[in-house]
């Protein structure tokens, strides 16, 4: 999957120092503050990613996505879209 750019991006991530975008490419993200409930001043980060037409056929097809995190720590996630993202934020 490609990360997207979507029009509530706020941040982009590049590269980390010593490579460049054909090495790794920016990734632009949401980053905000939820503002009540029981999760009020957690920051959150969200990122879009846009499936290929081969993904799409294996997401067709039953196959999973997998989602892999550096540091050791699964981060706490949500899957929405932004027309319900208000109700969490």
């Amino acid at each position: 999957m490609t990360p997207t750019f979507f029009p509530e991006a706020n941040k982009p991530f590049g590269p980390p120092v010593g490579m460049d975008e054909s090495q790794v490419q920016t990734v632009h993200a949401y980053i905000g503050e939820t503002t009540h409930g029981n999760l009020d001043g957690c920051i959150f980060v969200v990122t879009a990613w846009q499936p290929d037409a081969e993904e799409l056929r294996q997401l067709m097809l039953g196959n999973p996505v997998f989602l892999t995190c550096i540091g050791g720590l699964f981060p706490h996630f949500i899957t929405t879209n932004f027309k319900n993202a208000s109700s969490i934020a």
